[in-house]
């Protein structure tokens, strides 16, 4: 499931007096040219180093009805850019990177189809960028479709409704390799889920059928990252290469595989134009739970809509910076699925295309959001977007 998009906008209902209302409102205008912006901006010339911020949350899978609303507390801190040390004086010399922000954040929401979710999450680096971690946990109920796998896939409707009552936790710890670009780590995932699958749709006699299981995972990561920041890159790259081993030796039901590489890329073609590119595969081998098995995710494509052993897809986007705040986008995807790569090549490819328009919102962090149109195979759908879509 795509992950839950954050539209960051202030809440002013606590302010009651118009000292406190004009205070607050200041926060939220960009001193250097008087636009509206959520950094967390103080009444001098530079913004605060962070703060906590209530945002509304507003998610728009498709999978999950096309629409979900809930409330978080976010908290970002940016952290002072990494120096080289001088050889001669042994001191801190020219900044080398920027340090990624320190996020914390507590969020729920809820959604069309009755889906819930309510979750933690923190996000960190230490020693000068040379440790880094991310981690979750939270507990839900969402109300998803199952289509089939591969070439056994239901044909549009009717799917198999299933409820996934789910408690999950995710760590992750990586280490900068040699003071290089490249993060050597690992990450530990566990599952816990009560799956309800109701096929009254296909076999009306049929009650529902309840399944009981648990999903534990640990496996290394390798991550190499030069973005120039984590939420709207304007240049740089990133690749992630995971390998997950899942069995009960880590609290799990099921034993098998599960493997991952991405690899994205945001190129400045112009000094108003961003071209980035993406490629990423995934392929799962042993006794693979169906909400597991790799799936396309592309925008104008419902999660868990398309599955198989073998997933891999590919997306383009170019990016127009208007106006100083406004942009305009464009992007093209394709992806396939198959039992094996050997079969990849008589895969149906699912494409799709679409349009966005994005406002920058925290230009001290230089993140864009706004809302993307998105034409799949079979329907077209509107996203709500944060940061990058990737």
């Amino acid at each position: 499931m795509r992950r839950v998009i954050i539209i960051v906008l202030g809440i002013t209902l606590f302010c009651t007096s118009p000292v406190i209302a004009k205070s607050f409102w200041d926060r939220f205008k960009d001193p250097k040219d008087g636009k509206f912006d959520v950094s967390g901006w103080s009444e001098e010339e530079e913004a605060i180093t962070g703060g906590f911020l209530p945002v509304p949350i507003i998610n728009s899978e498709p999978a999950i009805g096309g629409l979900a609303l809930g409330v978080g507390l976010l908290y970002i801190r940016e952290k002072s850019s990494t120096k080289d040390t001088d050889n001669q004086t042994g001191k801190p010399g020219k900044e080398t990177r920027k340090r990624p922000p320190v996020i914390s954040g507590i969020a729920g929401a809820y959604s069309l189809n009755d889906s819930w979710l309510i979750g933690v999450g923190h996000r960190d680096n230490w020693f000068n960028d040379s440790l880094r971690y991310s981690g979750g946990l939270g507990y839900g109920s969402l109300n998803l479709d199952f289509y089939g796998l591969g070439q056994n896939e239901l044909s549009g409707d009717p799917s198999i409704r299933f409820n996934l009552k789910s408690f999950f936790l995710s760590q992750d710890l990586k280490y900068r390799l040699f003071k290089s670009d490249f993060f050597l780590g690992a990450r530990y995932f566990f599952l816990n889920t009560d799956s309800v699958f109701d096929i009254s749709s296909i076999i009306p006699i049929i009650p529902p059928k309840q399944v009981d299981s648990k999903d534990g995972s640990l496996g290394p990561v390798l991550q190499y990252d030069t973005r120039d920041n984590i939420f709207t890159p304007t240049h740089g790259s990133r690749v992630d290469i995971s390998a997950m081993f899942h069995d009960s030796t880590f609290g799990g039901d099921f034993t098998y595989q599960r493997y991952d590489v991405g690899g994205f890329t945001w190129l400045p073609v112009h000094k108003k134009v961003t071209l980035g590119l993406r490629l990423e595969g995934s392929l799962s081998d042993g006794d693979t739970p169906f909400y597991a098995v790799p799936f396309i995710k592309l925008r104008g494509i419902p999660a868990l809509r398309y599955q198989d052993d073998v997933a891999v897809m590919g997306e383009v986007e170019a990016r127009w910076q208007v106006f100083s705040r406004w942009s305009i986008l464009g992007f093209v995807g394709s992806g396939r699925v198959a039992e094996s790569f050997s079969d990849l090549d008589k895969a149906t490819s699912r494409n799709t295309f679409g349009a966005g328009l994005r406002y920058l919102i925290a230009r001290k962090f230089g993140l864009h959001s706004g809302v993307d149109i998105a034409r799949g195979p079979e329907k077209t759908y509107v996203y709500i977007q944060i940061g990058s879509a990737w």
